[in-house]
């Protein structure tokens, strides 16, 4: 499977398979080095539905971001999100609490009745002093190294390698995410309370069963 790989361009953000919608046509959005989500409700970019985001067995996401001030995070900041509970169109969600926590969502059948959370126990960035900052969720459906039918991951680092566990969740419960035919978006999620992040991203990445699908890196061309 190829990778998605996100450019801007005047017009909007492109991958070699199509556009990529920036719904902030301002120039305030693209930087020269970073995705600059101001927590407009506009202020995001998506990506066409493709069979590439749909989870079978595993999805790892990771983000490098920026916050102004890691301590004072006013409200929830969504990170990557596909579809909303609202609409019955959600598949996953990840994203920056307002207590600072990590937390990831995923419903088996599109809505909130049938959507699962997982919250970080006691990790938060409050306490974050770095600038830049990858966060990172790995999603596990039956388990079978820890016996379980689903294991949430949460991970931090200051660069894409040597990640540092931070918390985990397992659930006996059989489960699966749909898929759906929602958009995915970076920096906010569907329906009437999109959690838009103010933040700057810098990566995005996003594995499928191991494989990378979607490679976002935010420069100007």
């Amino acid at each position: 499977m190829n990778q998605l790989h996100l450019t801007q361009r005047s017009g909007g953000l492109y991958n070699r398979g199509g556009l990529i919608t920036s719904e902030d046509t301002s120039s305030s959005i693209q930087t020269a080095t970073y995705l600059n989500c101001t927590g407009a409700s506009n202020s995001f970019v998506s990506c066409p539905n493709d069979t590439r985001f749909n989870v079978s067995n595993s999805l790892d996401i990771r983000v490098l971001v920026s916050i102004d001030n890691w301590a004072s995070i006013a409200t929830t900041q969504t990170l990557v999100a596909k579809g909303v509970g609202a609409n019955s169109n959600l598949s996953y969600v990840f994203r920056l609490k307002n207590n600072g926590k990590l937390e990831f969502a995923w419903s088996t059948g599109g809505t909130s009745a049938t959507t699962t959370t997982v919250t970080s126990n006691t990790y938060n960035v409050t306490t974050e002093g770095r600038m830049g900052l990858w966060l990172r969720v790995v999603l596990t459906l039956q388990d079978s190294n820890n016996s379980n039918n689903y294991t949430v991951t949460f991970y931090r680092s200051e660069s894409n390698s040597n990640y540092e566990y931070v918390d985990s969740s397992y659930g006996s419960t059989s489960t699966t995410v749909f898929s759906g035919t929602a958009v995915l978006k970076i920096g906010a999620q569907d329906g009437t309370t999109p959690n838009v992040a103010t933040a700057k991203f810098h990566r995005v990445l996003i594995y499928n069963n191991n494989v990378l699908v979607a490679n976002p890196y935010f420069e100007n061309i």
